[in-house]
């Protein structure tokens, strides 16, 4: 295999030709006169056959000796075989183990195996060779681009902010406590206040791929002690364009998606349908909804699994926005609605059963942020360099967070946010 080529990208072209290949060994079958060897690597598969009396004794034996895993350097020419796979296979002049792989694996790699997720996890570096893993952070690697891709488009900077902070973000008690310096500080549960102090600052329209860490003790399948979220913040918007950028991006991700990623979205058997539109409601609307269906909810709760899994499962399964919640349930800096100060210029963006994202039009005005914070028993004095950011002109602004892990759930059709998730960590996982 060339370094820079898939194993069949090119086979038709190299018919008759010596090649070299590297990967590891997804099978290996030994079947008296014949050995048939299937390598693999991050894009695609190739049949490596060996018969006897056309193939050297020596490579024969070098065969019969690998193990399932081990990483290989295999010279061999080129044929044509129609019935294999991209209908070529490599006849073998040459056989080196770069590292053998141990003859008892710890799990299997093959798609077809029954595995616990907990025990699949212990050994996420060897369950990526699965290619139904595989395939979903390839397919995760493209939300990632295409989000970014579309925001450079539309004339957003990409920050980061940190991942350290001197008080809670959004309020509550689901932090992460460490000594910093001899100091008290927390990670950071959102980039928030960092995008808004740079959107106010002069750089106007921002977006973000970020870590952030909330120490809820949940253990559910849609919640991490770590993940990832995909943040914009915009100055001269309000809630509404805001509400319509967060469509434009989750719809462009869907659909480019499906068109990037047919190949793997078959591998992982996922067929997202295509949307054409995200509807919206209002609280108001959501909970009279819901107590129609039989929910047990009453206004002015937050939207639990049940209610969101309901509302989801009658707009059939499209994306559906649920705006102007409560002030009550939202952030201190979520701006109050002019028509009605009780509710807030807020939104969540609901999708295959569960919270996709969340986001609102922001307070710009600092005496309303002092005033806000104090209505949530939130210490003023904490957000001093915050709340100032706010006195020299400050501009309206909003903004939202998509969970990286959660789209990628979404998309990929996956019953467990652990399965989107790289190294996950959560109230049980700390390794590897």
């Amino acid at each position: 295999m060339s370094k820079e080529k898939t194993f069949t990208a090119d086979a038709p072209l190299n018919i008759g030709k010596t090649i070299t290949l590297k990967g590891w060994v997804d099978d290996i079958r030994d079947i008296g006169k014949l050995i048939f060897l299937i390598l693999k690597d991050s894009k695609s598969k190739i049949q490596i056959v060996a018969k006897n009396g056309v193939v050297d004794d020596k490579i024969i034996k070098e065969l019969k000796k690998i193990s399932k895993e081990s990483c290989i350097e295999v010279v061999g020419t080129v044929k044509e075989a129609k019935n294999a796979i991209g209908g070529v296979e490599i006849v073998p002049q040459k056989i080196t183990v770069l590292n053998a792989a141990g003859a008892n694996l710890p799990i299997p790699t093959d798609s077809k195996a029954t595995i616990t997720l907990s025990k699949r996890l212990d050994y996420r570096y060897i369950d990526l060779r699965n290619e139904k893993v595989l395939a979903i952070f390839k397919i995760q690697a493209v939300i990632m681009d295409e989000f970014r891709q579309y925001l450079m488009k539309k004339d957003f900077i990409e920050f980061n902010s940190p991942g350290i902070i001197s008080s809670s973000s959004e309020g509550g008690a689901d932090l992460f406590s460490l000594l910093y310096y001899q100091k008290e500080a927390f990670l950071a549960q959102s980039p928030q206040l960092y995008k808004q102090m740079a959107v106010i600052g002069g750089m106007e329209r921002v977006f973000t791929i970020s870590r952030i860490w909330r120490a809820e003790v949940s253990n559910t399948v849609k919640h991490l002690s770590e993940s990832r979220q995909m943040d914009i913040e915009a100055c001269f918007i309000d809630d509404n364009e805001a509400i319509d950028m967060l469509c434009n991006v989750v719809l462009h991700i869907i659909r480019t998606v499906k068109k990037k990623c047919a190949r793997e979205l078959k591998i992982i058997g996922a067929n997202p349908k295509e949307v054409k539109g995200i509807q919206r409601i209002t609280y108001d609307e959501a909970i009279e909804l819901l107590q129609k269906n039989k929910i047990s909810i009453k206004y002015g709760e937050d939207l639990g699994s049940e209610s969101e899994k309901k509302i989801c499962e009658l707009f059939k399964d499209e994306p559906v926005i649920v705006q102007k919640w409560p002030s009550a349930l939202r952030a201190f800096y979520s701006m109050p609605d002019e028509k009605n100060k009780k509710l807030s210029k807020s939104f969540d963006l609901l999708y295959k059963g569960m919270e996709l994202a969340s986001g609102a039009q922001r307070i710009h005005i600092p005496e309303l942020l002092e005033k806000k914070l104090r209505e949530k028993e939130m210490d003023v004095d904490n957000f001093k360099s915050y709340i100032d950011a706010f006195r020299y002109g400050a501009a309206p602004h909003s903004g939202w967070s998509i969970g990286l892990e959660r789209i990628t759930m979404a998309i990929c059709s996956l019953s467990n946010i652990r399965e989107a998730t790289l190294f996950p960590r959560d109230t049980e996982r700390i390794t590897p």
